[in-house]
């Protein structure tokens, strides 16, 4: 497999998840390019350097689609959304489950992913379904 942070498997794989869910080798090259000593910290690489790469893409590209929606670039806001939308999951992946940051982070991904299922033809319905009293 390849590894963009040799001896990191987990990042690397993460990096491999994401282009194989539609990332662009580009934007994930810009996000991680300066990760390269935050990899070797640990047994794990230095998460909060991953959280808060990954948070900048995040952010980048979905204003870049907020700013294509606005201009009435459809195709363009609606790709730009979905890659947010990973990339936020990717912001996520290697907080611990308590971490605060967690739940906008999440809720960040949502509305990426809301954002552009808007956008298709036909759209994408998104569904709530209750579990245990919740949606």
């Amino acid at each position: 497999m390849f590894q963009y942070f040799p001896g990191n498997y987990m990042w690397s794989l993460a990096v491999m998840r994401a282009l194989a869910s539609g990332a662009m080798l580009g934007d994930i090259d810009w996000a991680c390019k300066d990760l390269k000593e935050a990899a070797k910290v640990g047994p794990a690489g230095d998460n909060e350097a991953w959280h808060q790469a990954w948070s900048k893409l995040s952010e980048q590209v979905m204003g870049i689609a907020d700013t294509a929606r606005e201009r009435g670039q459809s195709v363009t806001a609606r790709n730009h959304y979905m890659r947010a939308a990973l990339y936020f999951q990717w912001a996520e992946a290697f907080l611990p489950p308590a971490d605060p940051r967690c739940a906008p982070t999440y809720a960040k991904h949502l509305q990426s992913f809301a954002r552009g299922a808007e956008l298709f033809t036909p759209k994408i319905e998104i569904v709530d379904i209750p579990f245990e009293g919740k949606t």
